[in-house]
């Protein structure tokens, strides 16, 4: 669990809570988070399910087995980081924007040859 402790700061401090909400969230002290994520201590295995649920990435992200940190639906895709990006960049985007990107990529692959 080498880069666990780093990649729980990392993606809590993303989400915008602090160590006292996350141990609110999964019923712990603050003071482990803490240790966590100084690397004094690790979670168990329930609990680093708990932790990759809540912020909604896997547990190998976590553990620094991959560096995607998204769960890929149901095993069958996976992203990479470039496409990770484009997701979180389309969904900052009002939703006419929205629209008009998937018409653009929808013309795009109609051009290709490639059904939508």
């Amino acid at each position: 669990m080498a880069q666990f402790h780093k990649r729980l700061a990392e993606i809590r401090k993303i989400k915008g809570l602090k160590q006292s909400d996350l141990a609110n969230i999964i019923n712990m002290r603050a003071a482990g988070i803490s240790k966590y994520e100084s690397g004094i201590s690790q979670p168990n295995l329930d609990t680093l399910k708990q932790i990759a649920k809540i912020f909604d990435v896997s547990t190998d992200y976590l553990l620094g087995v991959s560096d995607v940190p998204t769960r890929a639906n149901n095993g069958d895709i996976s992203l990479n980081d470039d496409e990770i990006a484009l997701i979180e960049a389309y969904k900052k985007l009002p939703r006419d924007y929205q629209f008009e990107i998937k018409g653009y990529i929808n013309g795009i692959l109609k051009s290709s040859g490639v059904s939508p």
